[in-house]
């Protein structure tokens, strides 16, 4: 066989197909704070290879460990990075006000703008003209252009009666209007609208227009979305479009029309106003399904509405990739022919909720979740030099994205007296009071608001946002690495930084800790495992996901509570059975329905009779600590040693990272305390430990990134075996291996493959 019949064989075509499974379909999510660099990361991700504009890698004369890596990344990267579509979730949270009126949505701008109710009717008018044109845009469209992008020479979409495509599903009335389209008569009037009837069962119409001299169809923004409605409806029964042609205008509308309009419309209301509106917009769409919160029905599944949008503008690209290959006269996609595969990979700007995440993480075996960090100092700088914030401004937005801060303040104004600070925060805890939703807050919170920590904790991949230079250089390479580790698991192996933070992950696992499991690693300063810890009880005492307050209650098992527990006479004990006694009153206890006993925190329950928030109360050691622990008591072991931690560390455990001479400690979530500032922002500079961010791969996502398909040395025989009998493929079904005969091992291969 010569070298170009190598695509002819059968280990060949099977590699081929293992690969693009793998490739095919991709999705990525962002989550990060506003200023983080989400969006920017989103910009690069678009971009083709070529306009990385990455340094060529030497092939001669740097033989270092990096090197190596990069040019492997790279040579990949230039041959198989496809297109990475963006999908904007803010563009798919402002399409839902054109689900309602104009006038609804201007009350709403005059509201969120307002500094007290008794302005809201002041202006009235002042987003008519803004509201108007926005519901009124129009997205245009040819048939021409689209013959020019999609078709071959040869096989023309215009040669294949393209207007056929709009009038298989019209009435007379449109296949009338399809004539006067093809006219060339110049007296007929320039634009002329007609409704379009998708279905017998969808009392819609959606309205075209058409302009006769420039041979252009136009859709209005309102109509869109309508068009987008009703094919949401189809799937849901299972169904889709008959006429293909509706996938190429909902893949326009929704990955270029409407994204470019509504950053025009929020641009035009200000980007103060725009963050705000939007953080409101979506936490009325988890609560109610409805942007302005217009009814009283809490919605169970509320929590899900902008993830599925996301899911639904995913299959809406994904049908148009294969409508493409129907209209170019291809069969629809065979994973077998690789110049049928309509590679879909898509970026998400953002995901504000890790429930969203986990309803895509549900559904895609690919999907992604990449948190973006930066230093707060810089993000900040970001914020008031891009989008002139002022620091106020930042804090609330902050607490916004926070669910913890934002369910604090409303709870605390619940009991107290009114006394909410913020206007904008007022608005909330005005709605969700009007719709008696405080009392259920502390439990639903997590749902229907933003919960940015809560999102990078559950991510996937974890990216440091450093400054770099105007290029990104830094940044597109650390998204290279990642993208092509996607698209071909193993292609390079962990970072030294991985493997260790990846320990720590791990040992988290062990904390039995009902609050936050953390983790940690200690090494030396070459990255060596030194030991490894979790926060946890002492020894010999029980875990607290193990105890419950049943227990304690009747006193099962006296040993595995304290003497100050198990005082019957003390006011924390009447605590404890009066909770019992709440949650156990009735055989409708949803507890004890689902089989599920009441575990308890020691700190939370004490803290809350004292009304404190002491944290000196834990049972438990922190993770650091038992790290330390483990080690030994030499500091010899440990001078110079690098810390790894699932969360950075408090004032305690900073000071004992100080006191055996730690030098660089990396972590992922950060901590809300004073240790940066007032335990290691001490002393000289040079015997400061250096706090890093964590970059990387975490939990499942790096098993499998770094997990090959195959072992390397047998896929790299599958690829250039030239050895099997070309005949066999006469053999070989479309669909399969069918009757093959039985193929013939490579040689040294003592293994036999059969049909």
């Amino acid at each position: 066989m010569s070298i170009f019949d190598f695509k002819e064989s059968a280990s060949y075509k099977i590699n081929e197909h293992l690969y693009n499974v793998q490739k095919e379909f991709i999705v990525l999510g962002l989550c990060g704070k506003v200023g983080s660099g989400v969006s920017e990361v989103a910009e690069i991700l678009e971009l083709p290879f070529e306009e990385f504009h990455l340094p060529q890698p030497g092939f001669q004369g740097d033989d270092s460990y990096d090197a190596h890596e990069y040019r492997i990344l790279y040579t990949y990267a230039k041959r198989n990075w496809k297109e990475i579509y963006k999908i904007r979730t803010s563009s798919l949270i402002t399409r839902h006000i054109l689900k309602e009126s104009e006038e609804e949505m201007c009350k709403f701008l005059e509201w969120i703008t307002s500094d007290n109710d008794n302005q809201k009717d002041d202006g009235k008018d002042k987003y008519l003209n803004l509201v108007k044109s926005f519901f009124d845009c129009e997205m245009s469209f040819s048939i021409e252009e689209y013959d020019k992008v999609y078709s071959e020479s040869k096989n023309s979409f215009l040669a294949n009666e393209p207007w056929k495509v709009i009038s298989e599903e019209i009435s007379t009335q449109v296949n009338k209007f399809t004539d006067y389209s093809r006219s060339e008569d110049t007296n007929i009037s320039e634009k002329k609208c007609f409704d379009l009837t998708l279905d017998d069962d969808f009392n819609k119409k959606i309205q075209f227009c058409y302009n006769a001299k420039e041979r252009r169809y136009y859709i209005s923004n309102k109509n869109l979305s309508n068009l987008l409605d009703f094919y949401e409806k189809r799937r849901r029964e299972k169904s889709g479009f008959k006429n293909q042609f509706w996938y190429l205008i909902l893949k326009q509308y929704l990955y270029d029309f409407l994204p470019q309009e509504s950053s025009k419309f929020w641009g035009a209301v200000g980007d103060s106003v725009r963050i705000r509106a939007l953080q409101y917009l979506g936490n009325n769409l988890r609560i109610a399904k409805k942007p302005f919160f217009l009814n009283d029905n809490f919605m169970m599944d509320g929590y899900t509405c902008l993830a599925e949008d996301i899911n639904l503008a995913i299959k809406v690209l994904r049908a148009y990739k294969l409508a493409i290959g129907s209209f170019e006269g291809a069969r629809f996609y065979s994973p077998m022919n690789s110049n049928d595969n309509p590679y879909t990979i898509v970026v998400i700007d953002s995901i504000k909720n890790p429930y969203e995440s986990m309803y895509l993480r549900q559904r895609y075996a690919n999907y992604y979740l990449i948190g973006i960090y930066t230093e707060e100092e810089h993000r900040r700088a970001r914020l008031r030099k891009k989008e002139h914030l002022t620091d106020d401004v930042i804090d609330v937005i902050d607490i916004i994205e926070n669910n913890s801060d934002l369910k604090k303040k409303l709870l605390k104004n619940s009991k107290e007296s009114y006394n909410v600070e913020n206007d904008f925060i007022k608005k909330i805890y005005d709605q969700i009071n009007e719709y008696k939703l405080l009392e259920s807050l502390r439990y639903i919170s997590s749902f229907i608001f933003q919960n940015v920590p809560g999102c990078l904790e559950t991510a996937d991949i974890l990216i440091n946002n450093k400054p770099d230079n105007s290029s990104y250089i830094y940044l597109k390479k650390i998204l290279l690495r990642y993208v092509c580790l996607i698209m071909n698991p193993a292609i390079v192996l962990p970072t030294k930084i991985e493997r260790c933070m990846q320990i720590a992950y791990t040992a988290k696992l062990n904390s039995g800790c009902i609050s936050r499991q953390v983790g940690a690693a200690l090494t030396d300063q070459d990255y060596h495992l030194l030991s490894i810890g979790w926060n946890q009880q002492p020894e010999g005492q029980l875990p607290c996901a193990y105890r419950d307050l049943c227990e304690l209650y009747h006193h099962w098992s006296p040993n595995d509570y304290s003497d100050y527990e198990n005082n019957d006479d003390s006011e924390f004990q009447r605590n404890i059975k009066k909770q019992v006694e709440s949650l156990f009153d009735t055989t409708s206890s949803p507890l004890e329905n689902l089989g599920k006993l009441p575990s308890y925190c020691f700190k939370d329950y004490y803290n809350s009779i004292q009304n404190e928030k002491n944290q000196v109360h834990t049972r438990s050691l922190h993770a650091e600590e038992t790290a330390f622990l483990n080690v030994g008591v030499n500091k010899v072991h440990v001078q110079n040693g690098i810390l790894f931690t699932t969360s950075s560390p408090c004032e305690l455990c900073s000071k004992k990272a100080m006191y055996l001479g730690v030098s660089k400690i990396y972590y992922v979530q950060s901590y809300n305390a004073i240790s940066r500032e007032h335990v290691i922002g001490i002393g000289r500079c040079g015997k400061r430990p250096q706090l890093v961010l964590f970059t990387g791969a975490l939990g499942t996502a790096y098993t499998k990134l770094y997990t090959p398909l195959l072992p390397k040395k047998d896929e790299q025989e599958m690829w250039l075996t030239a050895k099997m009998d070309i005949h066999l493929m006469d053999n070989i079904k479309p669909n399969g291996l069918g009757n093959s005969k039985k193929l013939v091992a490579s040689e040294g291969d003592d293994s036999n493959v059969s049909s």
